[in-house]
C-alpha cells in the first residue's frame, strides 16, 4: 500500500476522495432528512446533461455542469411547495433530461474533432486524473459546504450537534 502512495495520483485521489465523500455523507444525511433524495437524484442528471450541453456547443463542461444544476435547484426552490412535485412529475423530468443528456451527447460526438470520447470521460471522469491544483479546489469546496451545513444558522442547523 506505501508504495502506491508514492505516487501522486494515487495520493491526489486519495485526499479528493476524502474530501468528497465526507462532504456527501453529510449533504446526504440531510437530504434524507428533508425527503429530497429523489430530487437530488435527478439534479445529478442534470449536471449530466448540462455538461453534455457545454461540450456539444464548444464551452467549458464545469460552466454547463454548474449552471444547468444551480439553474433548476434556484427554480425548484423558488417554486416553494409547489416545487415539491411527487415521484411521477420528477421521474417524467428525469427521463426528459436524459433524453435531452442523449441528444447532446449525440451532436458531441459527431461534432468532435478527433475526440470523440469525450462525452464518456464527462460521464464517467476519472478520479486518477487530479492535479494537485484541482486536489486543492475539491478540498476547499468541500470544507465550504461542510462548514456551512454545520453552521448552526444553516436550515435543520440545531440538528447537526
Amino acid at each position: 500500500m506505501l508504495d502506491a502512495l508514492a505516487h501522486p495520483f494515487v495520493r491526489h485521489a486519495l485526499i479528493a476522495g476524502t474530501a468528497v465523500a465526507v462532504c456527501a455523507g453529510l449533504v446526504g444525511w440531510f437530504l434524507v432528512l428533508r425527503s429530497q433524495v429523489f430530487s437530488a437524484d435527478a439534479l445529478s442528471h442534470v449536471a449530466f446533461t448540462g455538461a453534455l450541453a457545454a461540450l456539444a456547443f464548444g464551452l467549458d463542461v464545469r460552466l454547463g455542469l454548474f449552471a444547468a444544476t444551480l439553474g433548476v435547484a434556484l427554480v425548484l426552490g423558488l417554486l416553494g411547495p409547489r416545487g415539491r412535485a411527487d415521484d411521477v412529475v420528477i421521474g417524467s423530468v428525469f427521463a426528459w433530461v436524459l433524453g435531452l443528456g442523449v441528444l447532446f451527447l449525440s451532436i458531441s460526438t459527431t461534432r468532435a474533432a478527433g475526440d470523440s470520447t469525450a462525452g464518456a470521460s464527462v460521464l464517467f471522469g476519472s478520479i486518477y486524473g487530479l492535479d494537485t491544483g484541482q486536489t486543492v479546489l475539491t478540498v476547499m469546496v468541500a470544507a465550504i459546504v461542510v462548514a456551512v451545513r454545520a453552521s448552526p444558522s444553516a436550515p435543520c442547523g440545531s440538528a447537526w450537534r
